[in-house]
């Protein structure tokens, strides 16, 4: 949602030059639809009790993003 609300924030001034609207939509429907189903999952996880699968994904990813933020 927080993407669609960026996008259209964008467009009120204009697609800057070289950026066609057809993949800039194509875009964000894909991380609305990849946000939606990790949400989906994590609560799935969560109304399970079965927090323990999702702690090392979470260390993992905490270890991993100071790498990539070179």
């Amino acid at each position: 949602m927080a993407s669609f609300g960026v996008m259209l924030l964008g467009l009120k001034d204009g697609l800057p030059s070289g950026i066609e609207a057809g993949p800039l939509l194509a875009m964000v429907a894909a991380a609305f639809a990849s946000g939606y189903l990790a949400m989906l999952g994590l609560f799935g996880i969560l109304r399970r009790g079965q927090f323990r699968w999702f702690a090392p994904y979470v260390w993992v990813l905490a270890a991993w993003t100071p790498f990539t933020l070179r």
